[in-house]
């Protein structure tokens, strides 16, 4: 995981260069992504589906006592903008200054996320489905996750709070 943070903080410094306004925004990032994690730590209530998009979870063996888990959102029941997921594993601490990075989606990067029925067209910005990814040691993860999105009219947030486990069963869902 300290390769995966150092490699961000590089391509973030290279990617902010020396524009201060560029740099800013990436704070911002930043401060949103840890208010994000305390979010979904202070959260006592959680789903274990949405009536509006599948959520699951798959785990595959990536090496010696290393597993990759997915978080999978798709099929989705209503339009969804600006989609934004971020998911910590149960008492583990992620921040970006700790060298365990959670894994998110549409937080630290610029680009926006939108799920919409029955149509995928990538191109446009339309997937079938979006996913994060993330790297225990642990075959088994109880995963708390935090998706937020918008409907149509983006006239309000909505913030979903998810506890999911990934587990690996000796079977590869690749």
């Amino acid at each position: 995981m300290k390769k995966v943070l150092l490699v961000m903080i590089c391509l973030t410094v290279m990617l902010t260069g020396c524009q201060k306004n560029r740099i800013n925004i990436d704070e911002e990032r930043a401060q949103k992504y840890a208010s994000y994690i305390i979010a979904i730590q202070d959260n006592e209530s959680f789903l274990a589906q949405s009536p509006y998009y599948s959520i699951t979870t798959a785990m595959n063996k990536i090496g010696e006592n290393e597993y990759r888990y997915d978080v999978i959102i798709d099929q989705p029941l209503v339009a969804m903008y600006e989609i934004q997921v971020l998911a910590v594993e149960k008492n583990v601490i992620g921040t970006l200054k700790d060298d365990k990075l959670m894994p998110s989606l549409g937080i630290l990067e610029a680009d926006v996320y939108n799920l919409i029925p029955n149509q995928v067209d990538v191109e446009k910005g339309y997937p079938a489905g979006i996913s994060i990814s993330g790297v225990t040691d642990q075959p088994e993860v109880t995963l708390e996750i935090m998706v937020i999105w918008s409907g149509f009219a983006k006239l309000a947030q909505n913030r979903d709070f998810f506890q999911l486990k990934a587990i690996y069963t000796g079977e590869t869902n690749e």
